[in-house]
């Protein structure tokens, strides 16, 4: 998703490409657009945007885009708007997705594992469906 500020001429846009970036001011999180990242290969086929902040914490880029303070480019599911009134999320255009694999070990039987492990397995079916 493309995260920006309702008054920016983006905003009215149906879907966003990552080239209708090219001169905006961007705001990542921290390996957004790091070698293993899904973004990597298609920021690196485009000319380098204006990167101006890259941080570990989305509630910091949510307030800066929330006062009109450039566009950021993150997953879908990563966000919560609420509170955020003057942000607008449009879809990014071609959908770049990224999948995320967890393992355990057979012979660990701690309960705080098999609480996680129920989470994750009931969480990612909900997802598929």
């Amino acid at each position: 998703m493309v995260l920006v500020p309702k008054d920016d001429p983006l905003a009215q846009q149906a879907e966003i490409s990552l080239p209708m970036l090219a001169h905006e001011s961007i705001l990542l999180l921290k390996d957004t657009i790091g070698e293993d990242n899904p973004l990597f290969s298609v920021f690196q086929k485009m000319h380098t945007p204006q990167m101006v902040y890259d941080g570990q914490r989305i509630d910091l880029i949510l307030e800066m885009l929330n006062q009109g303070d450039g566009v950021s480019v993150v997953m879908a599911r990563s966000f919560d708007l609420t509170g955020f009134d003057n942000i607008k999320a449009v879809p990014l255009t071609p959908t770049i997705r990224s999948q995320m694999a967890f393992m355990k070990r057979p012979d660990n039987h701690a309960a705080v594992v098999a609480k996680f492990w129920a989470f994750a397995t009931k969480y990612s079916q909900s997802l598929s469906d």
